[in-house]
């Protein structure tokens, strides 16, 4: 009998938190969104790659530390230098404490214990917005995506400085996949007033016929300072088989938003052809696979 997607999710969803359910329940997902079952010894497709991750390297010490968005601004700026960290206005370490932080103008809060938990202030929180800051102290998202390096970390809400270059907009995000220490893939990700448009690239920058997710964006000349762009990531990405590295930047100015362990928890598919998903398998298993954009 064919299980469905629907089915496969409900039975996840069930499953005991601990490794062996973790392991069953991320395989369940998987299928659920990928509808095939990944081979991870080696993994033979791009999101079977970050399954592996999630599933078997998650209590890698270094991917705990770069989980959380306090200490990782630690192990960015060892690495790299403070000047591509973004500022730290403030910490919030307990629940009782968000009404009475100071909230900056041109600050954005977010969950260091989650992912995807951000809001942005251009003005005195409402007592919605403070309600919700407060609710992320109950965040268990281990349990919600079943990720391990996101188990037993401290809720804390970080408030940081809104990088917008002087725009006063959210800037492009660019996102370096990095594997065996070496970027690969760039993802150019502008938003727009009807949603996220994604571009991606070659580290050569050469623009690729595929999508992941979001809608395929224009294809732009490169940032004026990729190649210090490059060298971050590298460094950054040198304690692991594969990272994705997270900047903004003005062509001048570059500052690390965050390290990603698992893109999009292995959740996204490719579009228009979901076989290209099987093309870029590679690049987690051979350090000298390079992509060639003739090959989609």
């Amino acid at each position: 009998m064919t299980l469905s997607p629907t089915r496969a999710r409900a039975i996840a969803a069930k499953l005991p938190l601990g490794r062996a359910g973790d392991w069953a329940a991320n395989l369940l997902k998987f299928y659920a969104d990928h509808h095939y079952v990944p081979s991870l010894f080696p993994p033979r497709s791009f999101n079977a790659g970050l399954l592996a991750v999630k599933t078997r390297e998650a209590n890698h010490p270094v991917r705990r530390t770069i989980t959380d968005k306090e200490w990782v601004k630690t192990y960015i700026s060892e690495r790299t230098g403070e000047q591509y960290v973004i500022p730290t206005i403030g910490v919030i370490r307990r629940r009782e404490n968000v009404r009475r932080f100071d909230f900056s103008l041109s600050s954005i809060a977010k969950a260091t214990h989650g992912s995807g938990q951000c809001k942005i202030f251009s003005r005195k929180p409402s007592v919605a917005e403070l309600d919700a800051l407060e609710a992320w102290f109950g965040l268990d998202f281990y349990g919600k995506s079943r990720e391990a390096n996101y188990k037993g970390l401290q809720p804390k809400v970080i408030v940081e400085q809104f990088i917008t270059f002087g725009s006063g907009l959210p800037p492009k995000d660019y996102r370096l996949f990095c594997f065996f220490s070496e970027p690969k893939l760039i993802f150019v990700d502008t938003p727009r007033i009807a949603g996220v448009q994604r571009t991606i690239y070659t580290a050569r920058w050469e623009p690729l016929p595929f999508g992941l997710r979001h809608p395929i964006g224009e294809v732009e000349p490169p940032p004026a300072n990729l190649p210090e762009m490059l060298r971050v990531a590298r460094a950054l990405s040198s304690d692991l088989k594969s990272l994705r590295v997270d900047m903004f930047t003005d062509g001048s100015r570059i500052y690390v938003t965050e390290l990603t362990n698992c893109h999009g928890a292995a959740e996204q598919r490719f579009h228009p052809d979901p076989s290209t998903d099987f093309r870029l398998g590679q690049l987690f298993a051979d350090p000298t696979f390079e992509i060639d954009p003739t090959d989609f």
